[in-house]
Parts: C-alpha cells; structure tokens; sequence
C-alpha cells in the first residue's frame, strides 16, 4: 500500500504540477496558482489515495465501491477544518466543491470536458462519499464510451481529487481565447450567466455572449434571456437547486465591460504561458473573479461552412454524442429523420427559418430557441 502520507497535498504543493500524481486539472490549477492566478484554495486527493483503494483497476472493468481507510477519512475531515473555517465569522454558510481530476484528462488530445463528476455544496459530513463518488465517475458510461473512441490508450488510469472551497458565484461561465468556431480566430469568446456554472455547462441555460479584440474591447455581445440558474446562497443544499431568475434580471447583461475585459485578460494570459488556445472556466463573487479550471480547446474548425439560413444545434444528440457523427452515421440518420434540419459537419441542425413559418405565433429568437430545442413546455 502507499505511503498514506502522499495521499492528500495542498493545491498550492510544487508536487502537484506532476499530473500522473494530481491528475490534469489540478496540474493546471496548481501551475496557475504558481502563476498568482486567482485560483480558490484548495487540497487534492492524490492518485495514490486512489490506487490504494482499487486493486489493478481497468478502464473497461467497473469495480465494487469501495470504504474508505479510517486514515483517509480522518485526513478529509481535517481539510474540511482548514477550508470550512470563517476567520471572519461571518455567519455566511460555507461549503466545498469536490471536483474529479483524472491522470489522464485535460490534455492536449482530449480534454474529457463534463465525463467525470463534480459536486457543489459538500459538507463535511458528506465529503468521503463525494470523494469516492469521484472515484467512480472514472467508470460512468460516458467516460467508458469517451476512452473508447480514443485512438491512444494513456498509461495513466486513475483519479485524484480536488476538494476546493466552493466559490458562491454570483455569476459564471467560460472563455474561449479564440473563437472555437474558428470563424473569428482572432477574437475571444465569453459565455455567462447568473448563479453556478453548472447550468450553462450542460446546456440549461442560454448564455450572454460576448466577443472581444485582442486589446481586449467588446466587439459584440448577445445578451439571452437567461429564465433559470443554479443558485449560489442555498440554505438547505438538500433542497432543488435549479431556481428561476427573478423577471427582471433575466434580460439584463450578466458581465460590465470591465468585468469582461479581465475576465479576456486572465484568460489570454493563461492561453499565452500554454502557448495553445485555452478553454478557462471563471466565476465572480462579490466582484472577485476566480479561475476554476483551463484546459486546451482540442479542437477549433478554422474553416467552416457557408449555410443560408438560420440553424439551432440540436442540443439532445450534441449531449449524447461527445464526438460529431461519422458520414457513413449521418448518411443513415439522413434518411429517417424529418425533414426540419440537415446534418453540418457532422452536427444535427434545426431550420429555423422553415419551423417559424409553420408556428402560428410571433417569437423573438429566444423563445424560438427554447422550443426548437424543447426546453420547457410550449
């Protein structure tokens, strides 16, 4: 067994840049904190901690759930002392975000962006079943099907774990450095939105957008109406966390034009020490913006298709399938699904355009959006 001692590092630890130890998001986050990136605090669970828990673990072998060792349940309680603790005394309800960090994600080739588990709102009493809930997110179907279609097997299987002090987003979202479109290579792209980022990440939500220069200014922004969020001050965390936004929020813009241009600048600086376009995550509470995670965007189409028309993205087969359909895949899907939308590059798309003809009512492109995408009732 390993030595217990290496099972739990600070994030802020030299050892933790190494990714077969701490996996590669908390490599990253640990580089950006060597950085001064303003990256929550935070301890990881290390790979060892794992491997001592799983005997010669597979990525094709779903094993028993394991219990964990009395030490590593004593060490967690620990950190959950040290994070959990108000030096202000605030009275403001504190909690973790424990987040996966396989040794082999977040690089380069592959990203597996949303395969493993994250959990906000961890107590103290429930965070050796988040941690082991991590764990086993390594062998959800999602992740199983994801490693499948990898043309390379990595050597490093396994999961460490980042239990992180949760940060109470006001707003959240993600940058792209350049235009993942590859439409304009140019420009970086911000996503927000009100509340955790959860929501935006799994498609609930629409986002503000926000397209900006390389001296950082607003070129354009899209402000969406953003109807529901995942709340960030819940008092009882048992309870629904996706709560609606109040009415008249919903259309109000989620960044200012300062707040945008730090969030650009951060995230290019972060692209910049890579040398590779990056995908960063960040959050605000109370005018503070942190960086949650940066990965490499894997892939960026630098020349895309002229269509006529307006198309949505079919969310539902986007979600389902990490990777765009085959043409041998679209050429049978071509010839049974309806005549409302067309396959590009490999994505399923929905006409707009031939859809609103055929409601009887007068919808702004929002509303439109949500029922092609069938979001709520109609």
């Amino acid at each position: 067994m390993q030595d217990p001692g290496s099972w739990i590092l600070s994030l802020s630890d030299p050892l933790c840049i190494d990714a077969s130890l701490s996996g590669g998001k908390a490599a990253t986050l640990c580089r950006l904190l060597q950085e001064r990136m303003p990256v929550p605090e935070a301890f990881v669970v290390t790979g060892e901690a794992f491997l001592a828990h799983f005997s010669d673990p597979t990525p094709g072998h779903r094993p028993q759930r394991p219990e964990l060792t009395k030490h590593l349940q004593s060490a967690l309680q620990e950190i959950c002392a040290d994070l959990l603790n108000d030096p202000d005394d605030t009275g403001t309800n504190i909690y973790l975000a424990v987040r996966s960090s396989a040794l082999d994600e977040d690089g380069a080739a592959h990203s597996f962006a949303g395969q493993h588990a994250t959990y906000y709102y961890v107590s103290a009493d429930n965070i050796a079943k988040a941690v082991v809930d991590c764990w086993m997110s390594l062998w959800s179907d999602s992740a199983i099907a994801y490693r499948r279609g990898l043309e390379s097997d990595s050597e490093d299987f396994g999961m460490a774990v980042i239990v992180q002090k949760m940060i109470q987003a006001e707003r959240s979202g993600v940058c792209f450095t350049v235009d993942p479109t590859g439409a304009n290579p140019d420009e970086a792209l911000i996503e927000a939105s009100w509340g955790l980022g959860a929501a935006l990440v799994d498609g609930r939500v629409s986002p503000d957008r926000y397209w900006l220069d390389s001296a950082g200014e607003i070129l354009e922004q899209k402000i969406a109406r953003k109807r529901l969020k995942v709340s960030e001050d819940l008092k009882d965390p048992s309870e629904q966390r996706l709560e609606s936004v109040p009415r008249n929020k919903q259309t109000q813009p989620s960044l200012d034009h300062s707040e945008a241009c730090r969030i650009a600048e951060l995230s290019r600086s972060i692209a910049a020490s890579r040398g590779v376009p990056q995908d960063v995550e960040w959050a605000i509470d109370a005018d503070n913006v942190y960086i949650l995670q940066s990965r490499p965007i894997t892939s960026i189409n630098m020349t895309p298709p002229r269509v006529e028309g307006r198309w949505v993205l079919f969310k539902p087969t986007a979600e389902n399938f990490t990777e765009p359909f085959t043409p041998m895949t679209v050429d049978l899907f071509r010839r049974v699904v309806p005549p409302f939308g067309c396959f590009i590059q490999g994505r399923f798309y929905v006409n707009a355009d031939l859809l609103e003809a055929l409601i009887p009512y007068r919808l702004d492109e929002e509303s439109l959006s949500d029922l092609l995408l069938m979001r709520g009732p109609p």
